[in-house]
């Protein structure tokens, strides 16, 4: 899961879109690929300012055995 948070002077009245619909100052998400979020800040005057961040998701690591796969307890042992 990560969490982007876009900070700004909470006495402002500003509103956000975020690209996945959310209209939240800050956003957590757990996508399952690389994806980038973009948002649009409006100020109370009408300005607006954007921005984005990139979640960059790794594949998981291919477990593999080498050598002796074999295992074998104490007892079969003597």
């Amino acid at each position: 899961m990560y969490r982007y948070e876009h900070n700004v002077d909470s006495k402002w009245r500003n509103s956000y879109v975020w690209s996945n619909g959310a209209t939240s100052s800050s956003i957590t998400v757990s996508p399952t690929a690389t994806m980038t979020y973009n948002v649009t800040v409006t100020d109370g005057n009408g300005c607006k300012a954007s921005t984005s961040v990139t979640v960059t998701v790794h594949p998981l690591p291919i477990a593999s055995i080498t050598g002796d796969t074999e295992i074998c307890t104490e007892q079969q042992r003597d």
